[in-house]
């Protein structure tokens, strides 16, 4: 997490190195197609303040839709209501953020505190969401800081990772790498809301460089290893697999 392999191109590059063509579609089980994207120098929103927060969960509350992703926001947040019990007073993490409505549907199914985690230098103000940048994050967990999360979430967020677009190193394994490291910042027994494009069935996925990644069962059975899958919620783009860490290795 700290040291991240791989190379930074600037700007992004449009096709994949011809080395790593192979490791990037996982000698041929993802489709090689194109879908390019050049936000290296993409300036995202760098502060919502608690008013904003504040309104977030009222509208939340009032079951006004505050997600960007239609259906699927809406398919988190009945997952979030399902294992509700189980968020109750817990605190977890959320990778990679634009907009804070994953963070203020778990503070509204009783989650006590959510760390969000982020390349971007972003400021949430309100008392029980907290930021940290990838690279704290790292160290934390090298010194023996970091406390283990009881949840994770990760939302339209790993299918990116590796591939250039945000101005990363380029790394064909960089989301099951980000999927891995979210395995070891769990407790046993954690729980991980991963929505991810997939096409649940279906052998073979594909890999839109730089855009993203659609997941086939070949490389999901990858993203997913170690894990215990409880369950998927298919939807038209970003599909939802709820995952735990087990109790035991």
């Amino acid at each position: 997490m700290k040291h991240p392999p791989g190379k930074v191109y600037d700007p992004p590059l449009r096709k994949p190195p011809p080395e790593l063509v192979e490791a990037f579609t996982q000698n041929g089980e993802l489709d090689l197609e194109f879908w390019y994207w050049n936000f290296k120098n993409y300036h995202h929103v760098t502060l919502f303040n608690k008013t904003f927060i504040d309104t977030l969960i009222k509208n939340d509350k009032n079951k006004k839709m505050i997600g960007a992703y239609g259906h699927e926001s809406a398919g988190l947040k009945e997952l979030l209501q399902k294992y509700a019990a189980e968020l109750n007073g817990k605190s977890g993490i959320v990778i990679g953020t634009q907009h804070p409505w994953v963070e203020v549907m778990l503070l509204n199914v009783g989650v006590n505190h959510v760390t969000t985690v982020d390349y971007n230098t972003i400021t949430i103000e309100h008392p029980n969401i907290s930021v940290i940048s990838v690279t704290n994050l790292a160290e934390k967990n090298l010194d023996g800081r970091f406390q283990p999360a009881d949840f994770a979430v990760s939302f339209s967020s790993i299918e990116h990772a590796g591939l250039g677009r945000y101005g990363d190193p380029l790394n064909p394994y960089g989301d099951l790498e980000s999927a891995a490291q979210t395995w070891c910042m769990l407790k046993p027994g954690g729980l991980f809301f991963l929505g991810v494009p997939a096409n649940f069935g279906k052998r073979k996925g594909k890999i839109r460089f730089n855009g993203d990644r659609i997941y086939g069962e070949a490389r999901l059975e990858h993203l997913t290893a170690n894990f215990l899958e409880l369950e998927r919620r298919p939807f038209e783009y970003d599909s939802i697999i709820t995952l735990r860490k087990p109790l035991s290795d």
